[in-house]
């Protein structure tokens, strides 16, 4: 499997903008489709599918998971979340 991670980067915005900043938040409100400002893995790979169209990076499943498993596990809830670490 190969893939061009400049075409990936580009589509991202991760500069510190303002501009960046309200993208990445209509990025997060495109993953977000049931809309309770969290993230499933479900919808982290169709959001990768669809709103990024990166057919290469969704395929690497098991790599995502990983991902996302450290990512949720990186910062743990105060006890006040409704959804939890997830």
């Amino acid at each position: 499997m190969s893939f061009n991670l400049q075409e990936i980067h580009d589509r991202l915005p991760i500069e510190k903008t303002p501009e960046a900043k309200e993208k990445r938040k209509a990025l997060f409100n495109q993953f977000d489709v049931n809309g309770n400002g969290y993230l499933s893995f479900s919808e982290i790979q169709c959001g990768i599918d669809n709103a990024l169209a990166c057919e290469t990076v969704f395929s690497a499943k098991p790599a995502m998971m990983r991902a996302f498993k450290s990512a949720k596990n990186a910062v743990k809830s105060k006890g006040e979340d409704r959804v939890g670490d997830d």
